[in-house]
């Protein structure tokens, strides 16, 4: 963000969420959809700025995380739960999980090098896509930008 946009939001920070809550309440979906395709658009953006922010309130993001996860322990399982059982049951026996264990341990050291979550694991083809299922195995598997991978979505690439 230019300095001169930062003035001008600080100027007028309430009545630029003023307009901002006004067109969510028109449409909601349309308004979360928008803000999604814009954090995906700028995701290296995003991620600086989310980084920076982590830093600057590490404590209080804490704290709002344990609260959450000490007030809603069930949806916090649920969500962990879902993504566990979708990888074990795309997971077939003759799966080489020593391989896909070595590229997330790479995916590991890449984002520590980099010192944020720059590097997602991305399945080529999906776990749980519209068309076609991909299986969690190590050649269906590849290291990718955070960006990139979050702007493909849940899509499979060779379809569309």
């Amino acid at each position: 963000m230019y300095e001169s946009q930062k003035q001008y939001y600080i100027k007028n920070k309430e009545k630029i969420r003023a307009k901002a809550r006004a067109k969510y309440a028109e449409d909601p979906k349309k308004f979360n959809a928008k803000t999604m395709e814009s954090r995906y658009k700028h995701y290296d953006k995003y991620l600086e700025y989310s980084k920076k922010y982590e830093a600057e309130n590490k404590e209080a993001r804490l704290l709002k995380s344990r609260t959450y996860a000490r007030n809603n322990p069930h949806k916090v399982a649920e969500t962990n739960l879902k993504r566990r059982l979708k990888e074990k049951k795309a997971t077939p026996i003759w799966a080489d999980t020593e391989m896909t264990k070595k590229i997330y341990t790479l995916r590991d050291r890449l984002n520590n090098l980099a010192g944020y979550i720059k590097y997602h694991v991305d399945h080529i083809i999906p776990l749980n896509a519209k068309i076609a299922s991909g299986l969690h195995v190590y050649n269906n598997l590849k290291i990718e930008l955070a960006s990139i991978n979050m702007s493909k979505r849940n899509t499979f690439e060779g379809i569309n």
